[in-house]
């Protein structure tokens, strides 16, 4: 995963590159209802930047499997906060 930063001045747009690899440490998600989930989850960042990542996510299952989530489709909208 490449993260940017973009750094505004009243001359230029600088922007920043920083490298980092996001791995997933937690993910606790609803049962949907009425095709709708919630989730959050925690990534851990390490690179150029080195944190935890915070995440909510709203998780509308168009295909739903029960028996394995893995093969179901949706489609998702969230934020994260570092």
């Amino acid at each position: 995963m490449v993260l940017t930063q973009q750094i505004l001045t009243k001359e230029d747009e600088l922007t920043m590159v920083l490298k980092s690899d996001l791995n997933l440490l937690n993910w606790t998600e609803t049962e949907p209802v009425h095709s709708i989930a919630q989730a959050t989850a925690e990534y851990s960042i390490e690179g150029e930047i080195n944190g935890i990542l915070h995440s909510n996510y709203t998780i509308f299952y168009s295909e739903y499997n029960k028996e394995d989530i893995h093969k179901s489709t949706s489609t998702f909208i969230g934020y994260s906060f570092f």
